[in-house]
């Protein structure tokens, strides 16, 4: 969770948004846990398999693409925003379901998808090599290791091209991180002033626990068993005061960032992923700008 846990009476919990104050070789060693990363390498070998284990991953990403590239359009800063030759980081990419996603769109000049399972990257780099163009074109790399890890680029000097990035995507992972603060702050310094953060997560509410974790994980096995955690889960309420917090009402910092659009989203059987319901129930994509 983004912080302090209050527990009440009722055991429901609120969280209280605060940076953790940590070192970069701290915060690298615990960018996930090894249960974590146990997990998803277990589910390497089936990560490309539609109507595997992952498959809830491949029918939400029409709509993750979707969100992107619109909410762009829709709240493009038009001193700053980039509309085409995007330059994109796919933090906790996976075996790459997002990541080719992205390299395939004309908009998009490259794309780095990061990971820490070691197999689950290996199957990523697998499926690319099965994709001639992505071969040809090279817009594409995937790299092992935490986002900590990653040297933070230079702004743009005179001469010189800007080497931060136009989009930072963080699907399904802050739920799986423990400190999901210091993972956000890493990655709001890797993004050019105009450009965006996306995430999507899910609420802590029992409806979410409900849905994601009785009925789809322990119910129907649509989800693998110990996939979500619900005392990790982060309210959309939590995610966007963080944004307001740490980077809207701090003075003196140089950087401010507007949360433009969340949206909840829900799995419909026989239909797929929608928008629709309160942001604040279940699971839910959010978009953060970087204004300066």
């Amino acid at each position: 969770m983004l912080g302090t846990i209050k527990h009440s009476s009722s055991r429901l919990c609120q969280t209280t948004l605060r940076l953790t104050s940590r070192s970069h070789s701290t915060a690298s060693s615990s960018a996930f846990s090894p249960d974590e990363l146990a997990h998803f390498n277990a589910l390497a070998s089936s990560w490309w398999d539609a109507n595997g284990p992952s498959r809830l991953l491949h029918k939400m990403n029409p709509l993750r693409t979707s969100f992107i590239f619109d909410t762009i359009d829709a709240y493009a800063l038009p001193s700053k925003t980039r509309l085409s030759g995007l330059k994109m980081l796919d933090v906790g990419c996976g075996g790459g379901i997002l990541t080719e996603a992205l390299a395939r769109n004309p908009r998009v000049e490259s794309v780095t998808g990061l990971d820490m399972s070691e197999q689950v990257l290996e199957i990523a780099k697998k499926h690319k090599r099965q994709d001639p163009k992505l071969v040809m074109e090279q817009k594409l790399d995937y790299k092992l290791c935490s986002l900590f890890d990653l040297p933070v680029p230079e702004a743009a000097a005179e001469g010189k091209d800007e080497q931060r990035y136009d989009v930072v995507t963080m699907f399904e992972v802050l739920e799986h991180v423990p400190d999901p603060s210091a993972l956000l702050e890493t990655a709001t310094k890797l993004v050019r002033p105009g450009g965006w953060i996306f995430a999507s997560t899910v609420n802590r509410t029992a409806a979410a626990y409900l849905t994601t974790i009785f009925v789809g994980e322990d119910l129907l096995r649509m989800v693998p068993k110990g996939t979500h955690s619900w005392s990790k889960y982060i309210n959309e309420k939590e995610l966007r005061e963080w944004f307001i917090e740490h980077k809207t009402s701090v003075p003196g910092t140089g950087e401010h960032w507007d949360v433009v659009t969340s949206k909840g989203c829900i799995y419909i059987p026989f239909v797929g992923w929608e928008f629709c319901g309160p942001r604040d129930l279940g699971n839910y994509f959010l978009a953060a700008r970087r204004l300066s």
